[in-house]
């Protein structure tokens, strides 16, 4: 999985009493829409402890706290003072607000045709579909206005491969600031799949993704840090045939890779991804990722997470309870806005949010790769026994399916069987002079000898891989092999 981060610059602390908060509370507002207490069923782990609350923070002022709540989003517009909050509106839909503006978040899809990996990739439209597949996309719309601002834009061209599925959601945010996680995985006409992560912060407001520093993460509290590397210490010493420490881990190797912000029992819940980058051999994705997590805490001041709320927002978010995904936005309204604003708000379109992942659409397909197909998704989940059998029953069907060798190949390598890792990649070597699926199996054969300490084979297999199909996969295995050491 290889895991990406773009993230916001500027500090930006939630729930503080600068601004210009509406003075005169007592403005007429809308009709008030019935907001009824969304309730989950609760956890039995060890209860969250809420964030402290701003006693006297946040009188007069309008907030706007959003959460997905089973499968759709909920924003509920809140009037805050003191200690008491309420509830002025709510929609089901996912609206955010930064000071007078308000956008509400929609997806914008798109389908494309999927591609057979027989197609020459330079001649793909005039190469017959092998299938649909649905792209993710997201937009904001500006209430009370006609901006529209693309936060993910969905893939227009054909896509070549096959049992392919991607996900998009946003996983939290605070102010106009949205957290967004895609992911994607398949077999884009390669020996094994792919799978790819990456969460960005896109600001609404200023129409971009933010970039964080890179080494901002280093100054959240050292038990948050500590956790999330503990968590995969074992696992990546174990593989790599080293002893480092988790502060060695910690300071020296471990990168920022996420965030995401839920509502645990009515706590805001930080969920924090750090990750450590590994060898091919270790992981398919080269990396660990281990997680941790904590409540507002001052040093997420960056992603807009810094806390603490006003005690009438800490007091909504209890009585809401759960929430896979939760943000909240501070409005600042003058008086002559508030009114439109509001009712801007209150007309926002209600429609059932769309799945958050889509998978591919087959046109058509074999038994034989139906198989395949399954024993794929086996490898993903790393149920390797499973996967082999669901290839060899493959391979009963039809003896010649090549893609069946190439899997069952990966399978009983990520297994540690690396005899008959060798004689599967062999045979799909033999069978197959497609450059693609060649350039993958022979990717594995370096990893294999890799494995094996042999450094020459691993170089041969590499290069091989290169030049059928150049990638950064094989670069960096390269480049790998040339480190002090090797």
């Amino acid at each position: 999985m290889i895991r990406a981060w773009a993230g916001a610059v500027a500090v930006m602390i939630v729930g503080c009493t600068g601004g210009s908060p509406n003075s005169n509370p007592g403005n007429p507002t809308a009709p008030t829409k019935a907001a009824p207490v969304v309730t989950d069923v609760p956890s039995k782990t060890a209860p969250v402890t809420p964030p402290p609350a701003v006693a006297n923070a946040g009188a007069g002022e309008d907030w706007l706290v959003w959460w997905f709540h089973g499968d759709t989003w909920r924003t509920r517009w809140l009037r805050v003072d003191g200690e008491a909050a309420s509830v002025v509106g709510e929609r089901e839909a996912l609206i955010v607000g930064d000071a007078a503006r308000l956008w509400q978040i929609e997806r914008a899809d798109t389908e494309v045709a999927v591609k057979s990996c027989q197609c020459e990739h330079d001649d793909l439209k005039r190469c017959p579909d092998a299938g649909k597949v649905t792209m993710l996309g997201l937009r904001a719309r500006e209430l009370g206005g006609d901006s529209t601002v693309t936060i993910h834009e969905a893939r227009a061209e054909p896509l070549q491969g096959e049992d392919m599925e991607f996900g998009l959601q946003v996983v939290g945010g605070a102010q106009a600031r949205l957290i967004v996680e895609s992911s994607d995985s398949g077999y884009f006409c390669g020996a094994h799949g792919s799978y790819s992560v990456v969460d960005t912060v896109f600001d609404v407001a200023a129409g971009r993704k933010l970039e964080l520093q890179p080494d901002w993460w280093k100054q959240l509290p050292e038990p948050i840090r500590r956790a999330a590397v503990q968590s995969i210490e074992k696992e990546y010493n174990g593989c790599h045939g080293t002893a480092l420490s988790t502060n060695e881990l910690m300071n020296e190797h471990a990168y920022f890779a996420g965030a995401a912000l839920t509502l645990v029992r009515g706590a805001p819940t930080i969920t924090w991804k750090l990750a450590v980058s590994a060898m091919y051999v270790c992981s398919s994705d080269y990396a660990y990722t281990g997680q941790s997590t904590s409540g507002l805490v001052a040093e997420a001041a960056p992603l807009g997470l810094a806390g603490p709320l006003p005690a009438g927002v800490t007091a909504a978010l209890a009585s809401i309870g759960d929430a896979k995904s939760l943000g909240f936005s501070r409005l600042t309204l003058p008086d002559r806005e508030r009114a439109a604003r509001l009712a801007a708000f209150t007309a926002a379109s209600e429609r059932p949010w769309p799945e958050l992942g889509s998978r591919a659409r087959s046109m058509g397909g074999s038994a034989g790769q139906a198989k395949v197909d399954e024993g794929r998704k086996k490898t993903r989940e790393k149920n390797y026994a499973e996967a082999i059998a669901a290839f060899d029953a493959a391979i009963e069907i039809d003896a010649e399916l090549v893609s069946a060798y190439a899997g069952r190949g990966y399978a009983h390598l990520l297994a540690g069987d690396r005899e008959r890792a060798r004689a599967d990649f062999k045979t799909a070597l033999r069978k197959s002079d497609e450059p693609k699926l060649q350039a993958a199996v022979w990717f594995n054969m370096g990893t294999l000898a890799v494995q094996e300490n042999d450094t020459k084979a691993a170089r041969a297999a590499f290069e091989k891989s290169q030049a059928m199909r150049p990638s950064k996969q094989a670069e960096a295995a390269l480049a790998g092999l040339d480190a002090p050491g090797k």
